[in-house]
């Protein structure tokens, strides 16, 4: 009950901070269909991705890598353009290209270049889709 009320209290209040009040009646039929605790749970991941997603990249960003919430597809986006049917709604569809590697999603932040010529004792790099020593599970 009062997880309920806390997940239906946090996407009310997103709803109203986005102006779309009195819309979000489907997520919150979304609790009711949900037989689990782990289900649940991704429903409230999910709905904090979602709220700071808009609002603050950066956390959204530390929450996908926190909760592996929302997923990635196994389907590239060029895979779902030509068959609609395999996409899962709610989950990320991989860039082909993030800017620092080829896909994926990214895992951590890089030294910038000033750093690693300024300062000798700048760590040597490693890919982005390499974990942080905390996101090991």
């Amino acid at each position: 009950g009062k997880a309920q009320n806390a997940y239906n209290a946090g996407v009310t209040a997103d709803f109203e901070a986005r102006s779309m009040s009195g819309q979000e009646a489907g997520i919150l039929a979304l609790w009711d269909n949900a037989t689990s605790t782990n289900d649940k749970l991704h429903l409230v991941y999910m709905q904090k991705w979602a709220a700071l997603f808009c609002m603050d990249h950066m956390e959204a960003w530390s929450e996908i890598r926190r909760t592996d919430c929302p997923k990635l597809s196994s389907y590239s986006a060029a895979q779902i353009q030509a068959n609609e049917s395999v996409y899962t709604p709610g989950e990320l569809v991989a860039p082909w290209t993030n800017g620092l590697e080829a896909g994926g999603l990214m895992k951590r932040m890089t030294y910038p270049l000033s750093a690693r010529q300024q300062n000798v004792n700048t760590p040597a790099g490693v890919p982005g889709s390499t974990p942080v020593w905390w996101d090991i599970k």
